[in-house]
């Protein structure tokens, strides 16, 4: 997970937010931050319902986070 518009600070408000984020999106649950990514951003696990992807997207774009998932 990265941000959308404003720059990755890395601090523990920042990943607290990210933890309620993930927390509270629709679809989401067993929200897990694993560390740092290297290239910017946190490594996150997390299950997610198929059929809510789009509102999880759309969820996190309004809160500025992004996935990159693999």
């Amino acid at each position: 997970m990265m941000r959308r518009r404003n720059e990755t600070v890395h601090a523990d408000a920042e990943r607290a937010e990210l933890f309620y984020t993930l927390t509270t999106a629709p679809g989401t649950n067993d929200v897990e931050i694993i560390d740092k990514h290297p290239k910017g951003g946190y490594r996150v696990r997390f299950d997610l319902s198929p059929e809510g992807i789009d509102d999880f997207i759309a969820f996190l774009e309004a809160h500025d986070w992004m996935s990159v998932m693999y």
